[in-house]
């Protein structure tokens, strides 16, 4: 456990005050009631990780996959990120039902707007969601995603059009760092964020 145990509980403790979700698009920030919205039609796929773990106080054992697709139906331009969560049977013997998880977005890619469906296939569809103000933390709740079972795949269009791997987090009472795909700006966008680095460090220098 580490960062993501604070802030994803913290988020996760916000679901009680979800909202009905009327739409499928979103604007940041969101909290709201996981959408009834028609399966995202998905394009090709550019990239997929699969992140497991095992819960360091013997809770759960748990795969985390993300799958990155372009095109499709998001109406947002970018690309779609799908998360899946399976509460693995092994190697645990005794393991216990999961009820959220998160992924921390990378902090130089901040949505206007999310499109927030599931993907085609069946699972335990979570019931809640959230983006934070910050844009950076979102998180799932379920009402429980028992032993053996895999969740629904949830697709989140965005209009980034590249990605990286970020942090995530798979709660139970604890919290158990994974890993998982996330949106970033275009490479031109870093080159301008590390040029105004610079420039506030050579500032910094000339005030001291």
């Amino acid at each position: 456990m580490n960062k993501c145990s604070t802030v994803l509980s913290a988020v996760s403790a916000l679901l009680v005050t979800t909202t009905a979700a009327t739409a499928a698009v979103f604007v940041n920030p969101t909290l709201a009631l996981f959408p009834p919205a028609t399966p995202a039609v998905l394009g090709p796929v550019v990239t997929s990780l699969s992140s497991s773990v095992v819960d360091d106080a013997g809770n759960f054992a748990a795969t985390l996959t993300t799958s990155v697709h372009s095109g499709g139906s998001n109406p947002l331009g970018g690309l779609t990120f799908v998360y899946t969560l399976s509460n693995d049977i092994l190697p645990l013997t005794n393991a216990d039902d999961i009820y959220a998880f998160g992924v921390i977005w990378d902090s130089s890619y901040v949505p206007a707007a999310i499109d927030v469906d599931t993907a085609p296939g069946a699972g335990v569809t979570p019931f809640s969601f959230a983006l934070t103000a910050n844009g950076i933390v979102f998180s799932f709740n379920f009402a429980s995603l028992p032993v053996g079972l895999t969740s629904v795949g949830v697709a989140i269009g965005t209009a980034a059009p590249s990605w990286t791997i970020g942090d995530a987090g798979i709660i139970n009472g604890t919290t158990e760092d994974a890993l998982g795909l996330v949106p970033v700006p275009e490479p031109s966008t870093y080159v301008l964020l590390a040029g105004i680095g610079l420039v506030g460090f050579a500032a910094w220098r000339r005030c001291r």
